[in-house]
């Protein structure tokens, strides 16, 4: 009897340390499946935030995108009307200038008739001379005794020299003139050619590009306020365009003349530094003397 309670003990014991473990297992499972949807639920949440977090990004790219897009856009169209601007400025300008050139083509053509309304007064005072100095020879043959050529060959002595010098102020006052208007006439005309080859051709030959150093020498060209591009541009008789294009300066005018004189002038106040309304005009007329000096001793050779 004994025996079979040891072994009901024992059968009991087994089973009660059997149900315990499925028990304490039990509660493993549990806590386990427990911490699991805990990571699950904030490995959702924390997707659900970078998710969010993903679309404000997107959105402000596309905002500030959307901005610089903006801008540009902006930009550009100022860029266009001053482009705009600038030609129809010049187109006015080379109007002006074409409108002067015919004004003064009517002019020449003015002097030309009055210079052979002068040639034909000449010659008929000419002729009235020799007519007098032959009635001068024959009175002058009956008063001295002399033959007809002698009388003729003194009156001639006796006007000649006076004649002479008379001339030959007249004959240097006559080339200076001539010197000054076929140097005027060369830049007019050098000016009309370029104007009536106004196309892609010329517009490469109405233009030059200087390069600056560098962003501050553009400053100090342009000045407070654009008072020294605004000078040079009086002083020269050119457009400066500056726009955004970083170190540069286009030089634009019909005149090849004006536009070596800016270039020049350009080139000299970089070298100096110092850029000025005063210091502007001063290099400019400086460089004037020196390039009509060239071009008038050019013409002479």
């Amino acid at each position: 009897m004994t025996i079979v309670y040891v072994v009901a003990g024992l059968v009991l014991g087994f089973v009660g340390s059997v149900v315990l473990k499925k028990v304490q297992e039990g509660g493993k499972r549990r806590r386990a499946r427990s911490e699991a949807d805990r990571i699950l639920n904030q490995a959702k949440g924390e997707a659900q935030r970078l998710e969010r977090k993903a679309k404000d990004l997107e959105r402000d790219i596309k905002k500030n995108a959307e901005r610089d897009i903006q801008k540009l856009k902006e930009n550009l169209t100022r860029q266009e009307k001053s482009l705009k601007d600038k030609e129809s400025s010049l187109e006015n300008r080379y109007k002006d200038k074409e409108r002067g050139l015919e004004d003064r083509e009517r002019v020449l053509k003015d002097e030309v008739d009055k210079l052979s309304v002068v040639e034909r007064r000449l010659e008929e005072s000419e002729r009235a001379m020799r007519e007098k100095m032959e009635e001068l020879a024959g009175k002058l043959t009956h008063v001295s005794g002399m033959t007809k050529e002698e009388a003729k060959r003194e009156i001639v002595e006796a006007v000649r020299s006076d004649a002479e010098q008379e001339a030959a102020k007249r004959a240097i006052q006559i080339e200076n003139e001539a010197k000054e208007e076929a140097e005027n006439k060369a830049k007019k005309i050098i000016s009309l050619a370029m104007s009536r080859y106004a196309g892609e051709y010329a517009a490469q030959r109405t233009t030059s590009v200087i390069e600056l150093p560098n962003e501050e020498m553009k400053g100090r060209i342009i000045g407070r306020e654009g008072r020294n591009i605004r000078a040079l541009e009086t002083a020269c008789g050119v457009d400066l365009i500056v726009d955004d294009t970083p170190e540069l300066v286009v030089i634009s005018a019909f005149d090849p003349v004006r536009r070596e004189v800016a270039r020049r002038a350009l080139e000299t106040l970089m070298e100096d530094g110092r850029v000025h309304p005063g210091r502007i005009e001063e290099v400019v007329e400086k460089i004037k003397d020196g390039l009509f000096k060239s071009i008038k001793d050019d013409g002479d050779k």
